[in-house]
């Protein structure tokens, strides 16, 4: 009987542990759970904020490049394509940089640059209609706000400039 009552208090502690680890192991995996959230979040830093921004304005600058080729091919179909991809990236992009907390220094730049992206998104919805339906207007648009929004681009490459002199 001595032995049995050993046994179970054994299991008991042996139970309780086990429950500790695992309450415990949850608890950390909870905390990394809402890290990550935290992380998906927010971006800090103003070096994310550049490396991303090179690399989605390369994608932008190939999107502008397929469009500008279709058209000189007289080329609807592949101009609305390129429309359409050229929008989704900015909507994309225009929620990426949400994401991006940056210090004062960069701040314009990141505002020039969601300029620039709501700029090319309209530009993009409008391509995409000019192309598919054939409507003049529609292409006219397309090229105003292209233009407005490479002149934003232009603001945001003059401001990196500066920082760096």
């Amino acid at each position: 009987m001595n032995n049995r009552k050993y046994v179970i208090i054994g299991l008991l502690i042996l139970m309780v542990l086990v429950v500790g680890c695992v309450s415990k192991e949850q608890t950390i995996s909870e905390e990394t759970r809402i890290t990550q959230t935290e992380q998906k979040q927010f971006v800090y830093g103003d070096s994310q904020f550049i490396e991303w921004l090179v690399s989605s304005s390369e994608v932008l600058m190939i999107d502008t490049h397929n469009i500008a080729d279709a058209s000189s091919k007289i080329d609807s179909k592949g101009a609305e394509l390129a429309a359409k991809k050229i929008k989704d990236d900015s909507t994309r992009y225009l929620e990426e940089i949400k994401k991006f907390k940056v210090t004062f220094e960069y701040q314009k730049t990141l505002n020039e640059y969601q300029y620039g992206l709501e700029d090319i998104q309209t530009a993009g919805k409008y391509a995409e209609s000019g192309n598919k339906n054939i409507n003049p207007e529609d292409l006219k648009l397309s090229t105003a706000y292209i233009r407005k929004g490479m002149e934003h681009m232009a603001l945001v490459t003059q401001n990196l400039e500066a920082m760096n002199q």
